[in-house]
């Protein structure tokens, strides 16, 4: 890769990471937006695949080479990167200005969207199906009640890397917000910004262990039946915009159908707090611009995981 598309892919990465640490927002969404989803699980599914490579002379060059390597350790240290720098700031700017950080993201998610629905060629009533049991799928998760944890249990640590990562390859889906229904977001973050090792690399193994299994099935489904994955995929995006709708009450009305969502005027009278209703509407459309530019600029990558 020229320095150029190196640095262009080290920017997609810490975009995904920086989206990774809020509950609602997805890494994988801001992957299919920029153009390297399916590149990014191709190359994921052919680690574990290559391995014998290791065994041939000269084998390190040639699982480097089978896996993109080049391509995953760069969209890696952006990942890395906005996950370990951004912790903190993400956690002051969901506690100070929650409105206008679910805001963007849901500007972000709705625009994406439109991208992605254009990746289906052909509408069907099966592939419309699909869209709406995807999005019943993830609005159920949204309206959830998370558990409590103390987060000290090594193999719910193990556990809940395991089934994030798999939320985190799908877009629509937050890896943080599975965590947070786990009980574990708010003791995972706390070991990040305290670097306690131990539970780090527990969750890390987690994660490698989800991440390599579960990325091979995505390729195959990609593979097999594109349209398909692509209308489900869509299907989660949609059913996400529930959970980054950004006025969300600090506890759900009983018997809501939306969970903590609320209207503008309900949130400040119940909150006691400004809805701040044209600052979120002014964040809505610069996400929404800022997509439909990514949009215009970006060449967008023919799949490499159709059959």
């Amino acid at each position: 890769m020229t320095l150029k598309k190196t640095l262009a892919l080290y920017c997609k990465g810490v975009a995904m990471g920086s989206c990774d640490l809020i509950p609602g927002a997805s890494g994988g969404t801001v992957a299919f937006v920029t153009g390297v989803y399916e590149p990014l699980v191709d190359s994921i599914a052919k680690v574990s695949s290559s391995l014998p490579l290791l065994l041939k002379k000269g084998g390190i060059p040639l699982f480097w080479r089978a896996i993109n390597g080049n391509f995953l350790l760069t969209l890696g240290l952006g990942i890395v990167t906005s996950v370990t720098i951004l912790a903190h700031a993400i956690t002051y700017l969901l506690s100070a200005h929650p409105q206008l950080v679910y805001a963007f993201f849901f500007g972000l998610v709705l625009a994406s969207a439109r991208l992605v629905s254009r990746e289906i060629t052909q509408w069907r009533a099966p592939l419309l199906l699909l869209v709406l049991l995807g999005a019943a799928a993830t609005f159920s998760i949204t309206v959830a009640q998370p558990i409590q944890s103390s987060g000290e249990n090594y193999l719910a640590i193990f556990a809940s890397g395991l089934i994030a990562i798999c939320a985190l390859l799908l877009p629509g889906l937050s890896g943080a917000f599975v965590l947070l229904l786990m009980g574990m977001y708010q003791p995972m973050l706390a070991a990040l910004t305290s670097f306690a090792l131990d539970r780090i690399t527990v969750f890390i193994v987690g994660c490698a262990l989800g991440l390599l299994s579960f990325s091979r099935l995505l390729r195959w489904l990609f593979q097999r039946y594109h349209q398909e994955t692509v209308s489900v995929l869509l299907g989660f995006m949609l059913g996400s915009l529930n959970r980054v709708w950004p006025w969300q009450l600090a506890v759900a009305p009983a018997g809501s159908w939306w969970g903590k969502s609320t209207m503008p005027a309900s949130y400040q009278a119940i909150m006691q707090v400004d809805a701040q209703t044209l600052g979120v509407i002014a964040v809505m459309l610069v996400a929404i611009g800022y997509i439909l530019l990514l949009e215009k600029l970006a060449s967008r990558p023919k799949s490499s995981l159709k059959s």
